[in-house]
């Protein structure tokens, strides 16, 4: 996923590259956090390890999946720019 994202990374403008490393780090934490969740629920020792890295694999790969179809309509060309606001207020660009 790291290369994916990074030859994403790489393709946006300067504009939109603390965003895109936002957003990273947003997804991380978001699988970790849900998979905490997952593992709280099975409350059973190992079981509930198993389900959370079951739930983080398979929210991975489809995550993969977007990010490498997106990746392959930036080689083809160069999508239009979207803007939205950030938490903080701050106008956020990011090619879609």
């Amino acid at each position: 996923m790291n290369a994916v994202e990074e030859r994403i990374l790489s393709a946006l403008p300067s504009s939109s590259q603390k965003c895109f490393e936002e957003m990273r780090q947003s997804w991380r934490a978001f699988v970790e956090n849900e998979g905490d969740f997952i593992a709280s629920q099975e409350m059973n020792g190992n079981r509930g390890e198993l389900h959370k890295q079951s739930n983080s694999e398979g929210l991975y790969k489809v995550r993969l999946n977007h990010l490498t179809e997106y990746a392959a309509k930036l080689d083809v060309e160069r999508p239009a720019v979207a803007t939205s606001d950030r938490a903080d207020g701050e106008k956020c660009s990011i090619d879609k």
